[in-house]
């Protein structure tokens, strides 16, 4: 029979899990569960770890941090989730975790659901996000700037295979700026956004855009759907600025997705 890769450091993660959710069930916040599985781990005798925090690196520079919620046994990291299900952008999500903390083996585990739902990942080859059926293909000639946006698609595909889903949207958009600098398209960081209405300005909010050779608005996001919202925000500076296209790239899903963005006569 195959031995799986650390097999009596996850068996004694399964039984901690179990033995908190026969406990408690599913009504708590994430928290909650993580300290009881820290004493858990105790009581068992097995050293553990929470909140170890790693700097995530894109092409030798830091464009954010994460932190894992366990980690045991020096080799193995705990993913935990309080959600009715666990999505298959979850999994994507762990793997990421992997190739940040340099474990092999990653546990997600879900506290939140109606029955005990957990799922096994073992990082291995490059560690790299498969390109999830995209080919670059020739520009599109029906779209405003079409090798200009096929080389920003280009770009953003290859952030999204080397760091997969699962990070904060400013990582994303730290490392769209490290790989559009890699690319010599020349970018404009676009970090607050005035809100205005009926002519009186209402506040700021911060932003993670993008103005690309004085031409597209790129806005790297993370967010569950891209949404009326996010189209919005853009279509604001695209107006201000004059421009007529704008792209959102989506990296929470298993797969990167981009949306184009266009204001009348666009």
């Amino acid at each position: 029979m195959t031995q799986l890769l650390h097999a009596d450091i996850t068996d004694k993660a399964w039984r901690a899990y179990y033995n908190v959710y026969n406990a408690h069930g599913h009504d708590y916040p994430e928290a909650f569960y993580e300290e009881m599985m820290r004493l858990e781990f105790a009581a068992l005798g097995t050293p553990c770890a929470t909140q170890v925090e790693y700097f995530i690196i894109y092409k030798d520079v830091a464009v954010g941090k994460h932190v894992t919620d366990t980690e045991i046994g020096d080799c193995v990291v705990l993913e935990y989730k309080v959600t009715p299900a666990l999505l298959p952008r979850r999994q994507a999500q762990l793997i990421s975790y992997l190739k940040v903390s340099g474990k092999k083996v990653g546990l997600l585990l879900n506290f939140g659901s109606l029955k005990p739902e957990g799922q096994r990942r073992v990082l291995t080859g490059q560690g790299r996000t498969p390109a999830a059926a995209w080919e670059p293909g020739p520009a599109d000639p029906d779209l405003l700037y079409p090798d200009l946006t096929l080389e920003i698609r280009r770009g953003l595909h290859e952030v999204y295979r080397e760091l997969g889903a699962g990070f904060m949207g400013r990582v994303y958009a730290n490392a769209t700026r490290v790989e559009l600098r890699a690319r010599d398209i020349p970018a404009e960081r676009v970090r607050t956004l005035e809100v205005i209405h009926r002519e009186q300005p209402i506040g700021e909010v911060r932003f993670q855009h993008f103005i690309v050779d004085d031409k597209v608005v790129l806005a790297p996001v993370a967010v569950t759907e891209i949404s009326q919202s996010e189209q919005n925000k853009v279509r604001t500076i695209m107006r201000r600025r004059g421009l007529r296209l704008g792209m959102i790239a989506n990296f929470q899903g298993e797969r990167l997705d981009v949306k184009y963005v266009r204001n009348k006569g666009g």
